[in-house]
């Protein structure tokens, strides 16, 4: 039967209408051939399974390509994540073969759908072809796949030091020497000095599972920053608490918009930094970032200005002498504090704050977003948490005795009435009355993440 699959597939270049049919009665007479062998003759599967896989004998009616590896198809449409690159049994919802022809395919091992390391696969041949503009159509697709694999099933055994992936300069290279970009601003100066992971039409927040199992190297973590500031001095109190106030409004904001980043902000504690923010202004911001490339090598970007900068250690902005607090400029800097969500927060925060002086003009501007004033507060569903016998006794060990009727009226009797206090003899002290409480302003700390590691340089001299 597999001699005649082979002959059929010579004399046949095209696919024809209603082949189908007659490959599902083939299919269904080699599953019974194989189970009735299979205990005589254990060597027959692993014969038919190397002649399917080396001669391409599986039949799907496209036409792009008709015959196929088993260990290139899946019974399931994926085709919205690898394209044509693999085969599907099923099609826009409907199986090509009948449901009795699955123990066939089962014993090929052709999956339900791909596993991780299938899924890897495919990037890896694109790769091997160097066909990195069909890589760019799938990527994306095929990590969202992967993540989810990761987030919803048990992980699956795979040697991520020996896998290369695309990088945003067109190049290759393996997980522990690629970082993922989770800050787009102080990323710019390192984007020709070090290697970021490509990953186009999507944000490394949706991706963090895949990331974390790979090992790629999150560039924020790895980033120290140095400040130099000059003159620092508290911002206004009136145009602190306006700025304050717009960022509660970014709370709301992202539970109307996206209740999964905002209970991931909540968790992180994002909101509460937001109600407590600092805010300086001074008269010089520049910045000296270095990027932790190895365990000895640094990456260093010198001198990087900006009219503001909110520093995420101390939860204090910074900003130039004479920049307005409810510019786009801070609501540009302001909207990092909100981790993953930047793009999401920066241009609600621009709007909003160009209309925080005028609170007609903010309410009408806060209505276009779908936003009130009183807005009801938000609340996560009840934990379940279950009664042991420990905790039953412990409750009512802990319940107060029962008390007797009209025993609160008696209580209420013996209450007394507190003595006035005699009037203080002598001098006064004035701090009795008018306390004096001074406020300590911690100075800004200069760097922040871990200090940068300054490799010396050695001279050698020949004799």
């Amino acid at each position: 039967m597999i001699e005649y699959i082979k002959a059929y597939k010579a004399e046949t270049s095209e696919s024809k209408k209603g082949e189908s049919e007659k490959f599902r009665q083939v299919y269904a007479f080699l599953v019974e051939k194989l189970i009735a062998q299979d205990a005589e003759h254990p060597k027959e599967l692993e014969i038919v399974k190397k002649e399917f896989e080396q001669n391409e004998l599986i039949y799907l009616p496209r036409k792009d390509k008709s015959w196929w590896k088993p260990g290139m198809v899946f019974w399931r449409d994926y085709s919205k994540t690898f394209g044509i690159l693999r085969g599907y049994v099923e099609h826009e919802g409907k199986e090509i073969y009948p449901q009795e022809t699955k123990r066939f395919f089962s014993l090929l091992e052709v999956t339900e759908a791909p596993t991780l390391n299938q899924a890897l696969a495919v990037l890896e041949e694109l790769r091997q072809k160097n066909n990195i503009d069909a890589i760019k159509k799938i990527v994306t697709k095929v990590y969202t796949y992967i993540n989810d694999l990761l987030s919803h099933s048990a992980p699956e055994a795979v040697d991520w030091e020996t896998k290369f992936f695309l990088t945003s300069n067109e190049a290759f290279s393996t997980p522990d020497n690629v970082y993922y970009n989770d800050d787009d601003e102080f990323s710019k100066g390192f984007q020709e000095k070090a290697e970021f992971l490509f990953i186009p039409y999507t944000s490394w927040i949706s991706l963090q599972q895949f990331l974390k199992a790979a090992g790629f190297k999150s560039f924020s973590q790895n980033l120290s920053i140095r400040k130099n500031l000059e003159q620092i001095s508290e911002v206004e109190a009136g145009q602190a608490s306006t700025l304050i106030r717009v960022l509660a409004f970014a709370k709301t904001y992202l539970l109307n918009k996206n209740l999964e980043t905002y209970e991931r902000l909540q968790a992180e504690g994002v909101f509460n930094k937001a109600a407590s923010l600092e805010l300086y202004e001074t008269i010089n911001i520049s910045l000296d970032l270095f990027l932790k490339k190895g365990k000895t090598e640094t990456i260093t970007v010198e001198n990087y200005e900006k009219p503001a900068y909110y520093s995420p250690e101390e939860n204090r902005l910074y900003t130039l002498r004479g920049v307005n607090i409810l510019s786009s400029d801070v609501a540009k800097e302001i909207s990092r504090m909100f981790k993953g969500a930047e793009n999401e927060v920066f241009p609600f925060l621009s709007s909003i704050l160009s209309q925080a002086g005028d609170e007609e003009m903010l309410e009408k501007q806060l209505r276009l977003f779908g936003i009130k004033e009183e807005e009801t507060p938000y609340s996560e569903p009840g934990k379940i948490e279950l009664m042991t016998e420990e905790t039953t006794s412990e409750t009512e060990s802990e319940k107060p005795e029962q008390e007797k009727p009209g025993e609160d009226k008696l209580k209420e009797a013996k209450v007394e009435l507190p003595k006035p206090s005699e009037p203080p003899k002598g001098l006064i002290d004035p701090d009795d009355y008018y306390p004096s409480k001074a406020k300590v302003y911690m100075p800004f700390k200069r760097t922040e993440g871990e200090a940068p590691i300054i490799v010396k340089e050695i001279k050698l001299t020949t004799s």
